[in-house]
């Protein structure tokens, strides 16, 4: 991997992280998301025209079901990470969502759609998945080892955390097919504005 790729790889990370953070911190998560996608629709609609618009080229009609599914899984996530976020502990949310979803991406790809992936790749996969959830596990505290009535908070941000990584995982299958149909940019500015 060159130095540029990891650099924009290490970047995109961060701003996730961010927007996360200050949706987590905001006063109403739920208005809050709704402003991030109106602002992501406004930020891509340029670039979205720049790189070739709705050209038949660069988005052809095989990728408008893709779009759609893709739309909805990307919905749902938005509504379930707003909801999460209102009360809920975004050192349990993210780290659970964001680790619990390369390895439904993983598990799918191998089980359910019969791709083959290397060895050291899966491991990898794995590896880094389960770092980052025992980071939010452990957050938790003993709330992790003793899961009650009176502990529900807790039990509730794991599971939604979950719900989110499966709505994730969800999406990423859907696009790693869809964009066999379109140039990255438009088919991301549509989905962003159904979603918005």
């Amino acid at each position: 991997m060159s130095g540029g790729a990891l650099g924009l790889a290490l970047g995109a990370a961060f701003l996730h992280a961010l927007w996360n953070v200050l949706l987590a911190g905001s006063r109403d998560s739920v208005a809050a998301t709704g402003a991030l996608l109106a602002f992501g629709v406004v930020l891509l609609a340029p670039a979205a025209l720049l790189s070739g618009g709705f050209s038949s080229g660069a988005l052809s009609s095989e990728a408008l079901p893709f779009v759609a599914a893709s739309a909805a899984l990307e919905l749902a996530y938005f509504v379930l990470l707003a909801r999460a976020y209102r009360g809920g502990e975004l050192g349990v949310v993210y780290p659970v969502a964001r680790g619990s979803a390369p390895v439904l991406v993983l598990g799918a790809a191998v089980f359910g759609l019969g791709k083959g992936v290397p060895v050291l790749a899966a491991l990898g996969v794995i590896l880094v998945a389960a770092g980052v959830l025992l980071l939010g596990l452990s957050s938790v505290g003993p709330q992790t080892r003793h899961m009650r009535d009176q502990e529900g908070p807790h039990s509730r941000d794991l599971a939604i955390g979950l719900a989110i990584g499966v709505a994730i995982a969800g999406y990423t299958l859907v696009d790693s097919e869809g964009l066999d149909h379109a140039d990255p940019l438009p088919y991301l500015f549509l989905i962003a504005a159904v979603c918005a």
